[in-house]
């Protein structure tokens, strides 16, 4: 199986925020108001996001003028967290050329039984061995 993530994966999910900035800003005086973004589908260590994401999403924040101070980006795959904006240091050119698809492979995984015949469509059919999370409101 594979899912296609786009130049604008990480972009998207972030801009959806933007009407929450006004809100936040008026919950409290804060030096500065963070995002923390993350994913299941990007790596922090792969080339996907240190050839072209981290850098793209730089861009594409700095040339919206994004009023957020910074955005974090955290993997759940592992990894420290990465700045991928921040507002005193815009990106406003890049060398990067955007692709509508950057293919990540990411194949379900099962255990199979040895010396015995398996209908995969049968398996997948079954509930989740981990149930999904459940969606925060």
């Amino acid at each position: 199986m594979a899912v296609t993530i786009s130049s604008n994966y990480i972009y998207d999910g972030i801009f959806k925020k933007l009407e929450n900035h006004k809100k936040y800003g008026q919950l409290g005086d804060y030096d500065e108001l963070i995002i923390v973004c993350f994913s299941e589908m990007v790596s922090l260590n792969e080339t996907l996001f240190t050839d072209h994401l981290n850098e793209y999403k730089n861009y594409l924040l700095s040339s919206a003028n994004f009023p957020f101070d910074k955005v974090i980006f955290v993997s759940l795959r592992g990894g420290d967290p990465v700045r991928i904006y921040d507002k005193k240091k815009k990106l406003l050119s890049t060398s990067i050329i955007p692709s509508s698809e950057l293919v990540k492979r990411h194949s379900p995984q099962i255990m199979l039984p040895i010396g015995k015949t398996v209908n995969l469509r049968d398996s997948f059919k079954k509930s989740p061995v981990v149930p999904p999370r459940a969606k925060r409101t």
